[in-house]
């Protein structure tokens, strides 16, 4: 029955993924060649001039909707959506991230569908303002679908509608812990209905949930109380009594789930990985890795290659002759900082201070109205625009758009001893820009609050985070910047 539903829910949120990119492509066709108001506005735009300058005469909408087209996007849609696990069970996934994901899926068929149209099609076959109406639309009316549907499925949980019973293998601290997490989202529709548990009498109530009988009767307790889920929440030492278990449920109905008894050691958000079929719990797995990690990297050369091409012989070639009239010395500051895995590197700022400005003092962060800066400096820190030659940083891999800010060396010995967690941001690339500097926190502040949004940014990294992160700082590039 459990797989039944399962079924049921995948195949909603497949067709109607698919059904309605196929009707934002429709809308699009029709804004772009149908509503005459905006085709005229389109028309006469200079604005819009370089888009519609190959769409003179007005597509038939077959050429956008026809079998070969249905084809293709239905299956870019399905196949990237189920890579990045959208048509998976969601009972537990925040519906923010959920939303992030399908956002970050949807640019990606978009992509796909623009890399296939010209490089396998004459530019002007495929209007750009339909692609681009269409990609608009698409975000709109999928994003929008998916969470009306969330949101009526937690509603019927919440009413006791799609419930999953489950009952919990351990009274322990840890099944303890899970059972509250279960009672403190009732919209993931989990009903406990009791413990398994040898060191408590049946019947008796453990945090207002009863004792349902011993480890050993799991098997008759999952068919009597019909079961849907089993989560063994055991201590390590009881490692016999999971294994007893599991091997008396092999082959029934009811969904097994293990809660390793680890959870104080993992640094980074745990998997499952497979090495010639035997399994191996990562401890500390980055998001950022495999096809995301190439998608983000990918990212990082475009767009630091068209800013240094767009900016270079302007914006950037004008603050280096600025810098060389304000005051004496090099145009840039070269200074050794810690990345990816630990290995240092030499990043790259334009000079906003004096020359040998730490000769007195030793490494110490910068501090509001530093008598060290320079008058150019003190514009050039407070807009972030002293950051712009580190696009070449990224540009060569040595560092990331978005990622922890790079430290020196001297300060990242100091705060490995102080803070436990603190080498996990260099599991992926440094950033010029991250989450913890759009909330305000660089330079010298607290570097524990820094770490927690550097640590909630590696746990829970999209591209559509990145992006985001990205808008936010140019809003936010004056933030303690000095």
């Amino acid at each position: 029955m459990l797989k039944k539903h399962h079924r049921l829910m995948v195949c909603m949120f497949a067709v109607g993924d698919v059904l309605l990119s196929l009707a934002a492509l429709g809308i699009a066709w029709y804004l772009r060649f149908a509503d005459e108001s905006l085709v005229r506005y389109l028309a006469s735009s200079d604005l819009l001039a370089r888009i519609v300058q190959f769409e003179v005469e007005v597509h038939p909408l077959n050429r956008y909707l026809n079998p070969l087209t249905i084809a293709l996007l239905a299956s870019a849609i399905v196949f990237i959506f189920r890579a990045n696990h959208l048509y998976h069970p969601k009972r537990s996934e925040n519906l923010g991230e959920e939303l992030l994901t399908v956002f970050q899926s949807l640019l990606e068929v978009f992509l796909f569908c623009t890399f296939l149209v010209y490089f396998f099609t004459d530019k002007a076959w495929i209007s750009r303002t339909v692609l681009l109406f269409w990609f608009c639309l698409n975000v709109v009316l999928v994003l929008g679908y998916r969470a009306i549907l969330r949101l009526m499925l937690k509603a019927a949980r919440r009413r006791g509608f799609n419930l999953r019973q489950i009952a919990i293998v351990g009274a322990g601290e840890l099944g303890r812990t899970f059972l509250r997490k279960v009672r403190a989202h009732p919209s993931l529709g989990f009903q406990a209905l009791g413990f398994l548990d040898d060191e408590h009498p049946l019947g008796e109530e453990v945090d207002g949930v009863p004792i349902l009988g011993h480890c050993k009767d799991a098997l008759a307790i999952c068919q009597d109380h019909r079961i849907d889920q089993l989560f063994i929440a055991l201590p390590l030492e009881q490692h016999k009594t999971m294994l007893s278990i599991l091997q008396s449920l092999q082959g029934e109905c009811v969904t097994v789930k293990v809660i390793p008894d680890l959870i104080q050691y993992f640094t980074l958000r745990g998997g499952v990985e497979e090495f010639d079929g035997l399994p191996i719990i990562n401890m500390s797995q980055s998001p950022v890795s495999g096809i995301h990690g190439m998608l983000k990297r990918l990212m990082d050369l475009v767009f630091s290659s068209l800013v240094l091409l767009a900016a270079g012989p302007t914006l950037m070639l004008a603050i280096a002759i600025l810098i060389k009239l304000d005051y004496r010395g090099p145009v840039f500051f070269r200074q050794q900082r810690m990345g990816l895995d630990g290995r240092p590197f030499e990043m790259i700022k334009y000079r906003t201070m004096v020359e040998d400005a730490e000769r007195h003092t030793g490494p110490v962060f910068a501090c509001e109205n530093d008598s060290r800066t320079t008058r150019l400096g003190r514009i050039l820190r407070r807009l972030s625009l002293d950051e712009l030659p580190q696009l070449w940083n990224v540009l060569k891999g040595e560092m990331s758009l978005v990622g922890p800010r790079p430290e020196r060396p001297s300060f990242v010995e100091e705060f490995r001893r102080k803070i436990p967690d603190y080498m996990i941001r260099h599991r992926v690339r440094s950033g010029m820009t991250g989450l913890a500097q759009i909330k305000g926190l660089r330079g010298n502040t607290s570097i524990e609050e820094r770490i927690k949004y550097d640590i909630f940014y590696i746990e829970n990294w999209s591209l559509a985070r990145d992006c985001w992160i990205l808008f936010m700082t140019l809003f936010t590039v004056h933030k303690n910047a000095y």
